[in-house]
């Protein structure tokens, strides 16, 4: 039984070592992805992808909840707690993932 347990343990060891360094990777993409709009929610606009025209990260905004909020975009709803994932250029009509 205690043959078992210990074979058991060595499995365990041996698929921790070979999943820890793409754990790594994935958690150190997800951070760079995270500093992408951390930086993006510290500007007061942002240049369209498409057309060029800045497009104003500060004013008034609906929440997919219904609510209107003023201040920035990039910010957790107060009522649903939700997070805007896209950006929509007004004058081309273009949209842009924020990156979460």
């Amino acid at each position: 039984m205690f043959g078992v347990r210990k074979n058991q343990w060595l499995v365990d060891f041996v698929l921790f070592s070979l999943a820890s360094p793409i754990l790594m990777i994935r958690q150190a993409i997800h951070l760079c992805r995270q500093l992408g709009v951390l930086h993006k929610s510290l500007q007061v606009s942002v240049p369209c992808c498409c057309c060029g025209a800045e497009i104003s990260l500060v004013g008034l905004w609906e929440c997919g909840c219904g609510f209107t909020y003023e201040g920035h975009l990039l910010r957790y709803c107060p009522v649903c707690r939700l997070f805007p994932n896209m950006i929509r250029c007004y004058r081309c009509g273009t949209t842009e993932k924020v990156g979460t």
